[in-house]
């Protein structure tokens, strides 16, 4: 299975958004789009976020780019194939 996250900094924590389930589209979606509820988690620091993405099988390499990310409070996408 294919993971896919939304990483937000957030107020000095660690917003993940897991938007696995969404997956890629399969047909075109109206103007107003289509609501899909999604599980989040909260980090308190990034070292508790990279816990979880190892724990999720994420390579080291990927994570220390997203750090640099994160560290900038810049919104950042990880895949785990």
């Amino acid at each position: 299975m294919i993971l896919r996250y939304v990483i937000y900094p957030l107020n000095h924590t660690i917003l993940v958004v897991d938007v696995s389930e969404i997956g890629m589209p399969v047909e075109i979606y109206p103007h107003e789009g289509v609501l899909k509820m999604v599980p989040s988690i909260r980090f308190q620091t990034w070292r508790h976020a990279e816990e979880f993405f190892v724990r999720k099988g994420a390579q080291k390499e990927m994570l220390a780019e997203l750090s640099a990310l994160v560290g900038k409070g810049t919104i950042a996408g990880l895949t785990i194939a």
